[in-house]
């Protein structure tokens, strides 16, 4: 049976101070490793940045990263999971599961995240829910309201070059969490820190040969077929009534101070359009 469990937020303070502490353990580990775009790792993670190459996997851990395409391929690791026979867990908002320290089942996990280019993905955000509010856009194209999507009543996008959108996440209380968000969102979401930030040093959708790579790699077709997020369509039919108009002084601002998101876009995407994912057969690898 698929058993699907959402994770418990995490407490960012204790969590900063760890990955503080650690930070040139993680940066020198890191070095060391593959793109898992290029090269999935099929070890298991272990505490203490150790791998263990007999452990098999019983779950899928997918972390949705928002408006990278996230709704589609949870769906389809979704999918993947139940054709296996794997407990499956899907993240958003909160700080992403560290690898290796799965605290609420204990199974052996496979982490899978995905990535768009932080540029695109931020306008992409922006037109979803940074220009007006989601549930106003739905109320709008679903019942009878008077409230409508005008160039008056939208948010400005040169207002949109925050860590938390239009506004600095402040961090208050316990728990990390960011719905909305402008400017090095995979950094925050990754690591569940914002407040301080520390420097650090794939589309699917359009990538033939990484679909397809995918998908013999866990054996279940699908990875591209497009499922639509909540207010998707209020808000496209929105943005098309009021064209927006994205300069190149807009774009270079978000280029600069999306610098961390793009290092790590970069890096983790330059396979060259090559995917070795070996011979092994996720299916092999798989505790049944």
């Amino acid at each position: 049976m698929l058993k699907i469990i959402r994770q418990n937020e995490t407490d960012w303070a204790e969590k900063s101070r760890a990955i503080y502490a650690r930070l040139p353990d993680i940066q020198q580990f890191a070095a060391t490793q593959p793109s898992p775009v290029c090269r999935p790792n099929l070890n298991v993670a272990l505490p203490d940045w150790r791998w263990d190459n007999t452990t098999k996997f019983e779950r899928i851990y997918f972390y949705h990263a928002r408006k990278a395409g996230g709704t589609s391929l949870a769906q389809y690791f979704k999918e993947v999971a139940k054709y296996h026979g794997l407990e499956f867990v899907a993240d958003e908002w909160n700080a992403a599961e560290e690898p290796g320290h799965n605290n609420v089942s204990g199974a052996s996990t496979f982490y899978v995240t995905h990535l768009r280019e932080p540029v695109d993905r931020a306008i992409s955000h922006f037109k979803y829910q940074g220009r007006w509010n989601c549930a106003n856009l739905s109320s709008w194209l679903h019942t009878n309201t008077d409230w409508i999507p005008t160039h008056s009543n939208a948010m400005k996008i040169e207002s949109w070059d925050k860590t938390e959108g239009h506004v600095d996440k402040t961090c208050k209380g316990t728990h990390f969490r960011l719905g909305e968000c402008a400017i090095n969102c995979y950094t925050q979401w990754f690591s569940g820190l914002s407040c301080p930030q520390y420097n650090m040093s794939t589309d699917i959708q359009h990538s033939v040969a990484l679909a397809h790579a995918i998908e013999q790699f866990f054996g279940v077709k699908g990875v591209r077929k497009r499922r639509k997020a909540f207010c998707e369509k209020s808000s496209a039919k929105a943005n098309a009534l009021n064209p927006i108009n994205i300069t190149q002084e807009i774009l270079a601002k978000l280029h600069d101070l999306n610098e961390y998101d793009l290092r790590l876009y970069n890096d983790l995407n330059n396979c060259g359009n090559k995917y070795e994912f070996g011979d092994v057969n996720f299916a092999t690898k798989i505790n049944k």
